[in-house]
């Protein structure tokens, strides 16, 4: 598909920017037509060399990571109602995520907060160091009034739901599960491996390791792709592309945007902090050296870090 529409634009080349799972796009495409690779930049790689089941204790880490390096930032706030040191702060976040798991937390609506929606609110903040005032907000509602209505919001728009009416507003929940049932290879899946696979996961996550856990596995999904790529060989012969990532991004961790760029032969562009990807989001120095690719073809040396 997204060589058709390079075809019908009438560009020789596809000249790409994507992010995130949009990066998983763009290797897909460099390794099935390297000879008509332009200037592509990849920020916020996904390594597709990684089983699902590599990817999600990667990804738990990472968001791990991100919550402790939330808490000490809350802990210089004069809000923050976080108490003790690091594992303390976060044994309570833990506490509440359990809670709402096997009891719910209140809402203010008709539907309670259970442990599902509460991960998806935590972890919606995470994403940008911008959003950290809302986990903070967030957590003092539910320590000091045991209710949960600013997670429930967090929740639904991570979802893309309307809170009020409990409707969808798109198809990215139904998307997410078909497209990355059909991007895998098919494995056979167990009780018994989902269970390993819960407890080396949540040595790694304390936090949001049960709930990585459990959405794993493809098992009963009907449909399979004809094809997969899951290894990058003829890409190394595309020319050459521009590889971006965030040394504290909890998506799509560090060593992904390290393993992809050496995989495809490209040039790793690196910004120094928190959130997921960065063009765009994180300053100049970052928005120069892709602009200056993206634009007149110039690339950055490599181990440029911002």
């Amino acid at each position: 598909d997204m060589d058709v529409i390079r075809a019908v634009l009438g560009d020789d080349h596809l000249n790409y920017l994507g992010f995130s799972y949009g990066t998983q796009l763009g290797a897909t495409y460099a390794e099935i037509y390297p000879d008509k690779v332009g200037r592509v930049v990849l920020d916020g790689a996904v390594d597709i060399s990684l089983t699902p089941e590599e990817q999600s204790i990667t990804q738990a880490t990472g968001f791990e990571n991100a919550l402790k390096n939330f808490i000490v930032w809350c802990h210089q706030q004069t809000a923050c109602p976080l108490t003790g040191d690091v594992e303390q702060s976060r044994q309570q976040i833990a506490d509440i995520a359990v809670k709402a798991r096997d009891q719910t937390y209140p809402s203010g609506g008709d539907t309670p907060v259970d442990g599902n929606l509460m991960v998806y609110g935590m972890v919606v903040t995470l994403y940008d160091q911008t959003s950290w005032e809302y986990l903070e907000l967030a957590l003092k509602e539910a320590i000091e009034r045991d209710t949960a209505r600013t997670f429930y919001e967090l929740g639904n728009f991570y979802l893309d739901r309307n809170g009020s009416t409990g409707e969808y507003i798109g198809n990215s929940t139904e998307a997410f599960t078909a497209i990355s049932c059909l991007d895998s290879a098919v494995e056979d899946w167990t009780i018994a491996k989902q269970r390993d696979f819960a407890r080396k996961i949540e040595a790694v996550a304390p936090t949001f390791g049960w709930w990585f856990a459990g959405s794993i596995g493809c098992e009963g999904w009907p449909y399979h792709a004809d094809e997969t790529v899951t290894k990058i060989d003829k890409a190394k012969t595309a020319a050459p592309m521009l590889v971006v990532g965030t040394t504290n991004d909890p998506a799509t961790p560090y060593t992904w945007a390290q393993s992809l760029a050496k995989q495809l032969g490209a040039t790793l562009l690196t910004f120094n902090g928190e959130g997921h990807t960065a063009y765009g989001r994180s300053n100049q120095c970052i928005t120069d050296a892709v602009d200056g690719f993206l634009v007149d073809g110039v690339m950055p040396p490599a181990g440029v870090t911002c």
